[in-house]
């Protein structure tokens, strides 16, 4: 903020560096200008900088080392998005990076992130049984 004094009838100019608004993690400022015309004192008067913003874009990033993602991609702060891995097969989805163990689930986009979904591969128990000399029984199931 500056301050300073003008004589009665002229016009105030601005000097200093242009105004600016830190960025913050939903919007980039832009300066715009004051919020009136700068004209001839006759009292005191207050002039307010003015800005106008942007969205702030993220990336998020959605990977799996034995699926398939969807969700990938850059957005606004904000967005909700749907993130989801289909495991290859022979694969089953344990969870995601952040704990969460929902395969297909909704994000707020609110910065930069990756999401790694976790498989692990399935594994079976295989019997194999007999009930005579002749003949046995193979029966094949899925350990989870």
């Amino acid at each position: 903020m500056e301050s300073k004094q003008w004589e009665y009838g002229t016009v105030p100019t601005y000097g200093g560096i242009e105004p600016t608004r830190p960025a913050d993690d939903a919007n980039i400022y832009t300066f715009l200008g004051w919020d009136k015309v700068l004209s001839l004192v006759n009292g005191d008067a207050e002039y307010i900088a003015q800005y106008g913003s942007t969205t702030q874009s993220y990336t998020i990033t959605v990977v799996a080392e034995n699926g398939t993602t969807t969700g990938s991609g850059t957005y606004q702060y904000g967005t909700q998005i749907e993130i989801g891995v289909t495991p290859n097969d022979c694969y089953l989805f344990v969870g995601w990076n952040d704990g969460n163990s929902e395969q297909s689930r909704t994000i707020t986009v609110t910065g930069n992130a990756t999401y790694t979904a976790f498989t692990d591969k399935i594994k079976y128990s295989v019997s194999v049984t007999s009930s005579d000399d002749t003949m046995g029984e193979v029966s094949i199931t899925p350990l989870q």
